[in-house]
């Protein structure tokens, strides 16, 4: 559903700030976290690929999304110990967008379909 895959990005963008000012104890994804953010849709920047489609976001875009989660499948097999992250990202991760779809993403912008890939489901 797409109000879910929005969902999951904008929870990615969350944790990946919070793991960036390092809130879960877990320090040694602090500047990997930080780098990613950096790059990382606000849930605001989310919005306005929703709302201009005919904007296609850079093609790093989808770069980002296979790096973040990436490193949210790598924390997730570390065991670290933080519980409230492993389940943050678990829940993050069950809408995330594969490679595939990450590469889908992009080509739907410039296509001008991205807003029906990500946009919330509203009741207008």
């Amino acid at each position: 559903m797409p109000h879910e895959r929005m969902r999951s990005l904008r929870w990615a963008w969350e944790v990946l700030t919070a793991l960036e000012s390092n809130l879960f104890g877990e320090s040694m994804w602090v500047e990997r976290a930080a780098r990613l953010a950096r790059s990382f849709p606000s849930p605001s920047e989310l919005e306005h690929l929703v709302e201009a489609p005919a904007t296609s976001p850079a093609t790093t875009f989808a770069a980002t999304l296979n790096e973040t989660r990436e490193l949210f499948e790598e924390i997730l097999a570390s065991n670290g110990k933080s519980s409230a992250l492993r389940n943050d990202l678990r829940y993050t991760l069950r809408h995330f967008p594969s490679e595939g779809v990450a590469k889908a993403i992009v080509s739907a912008a410039a296509l001008g379909s991205l807003g029906e890939w990500l946009a919330e489901d509203r009741d207008d």
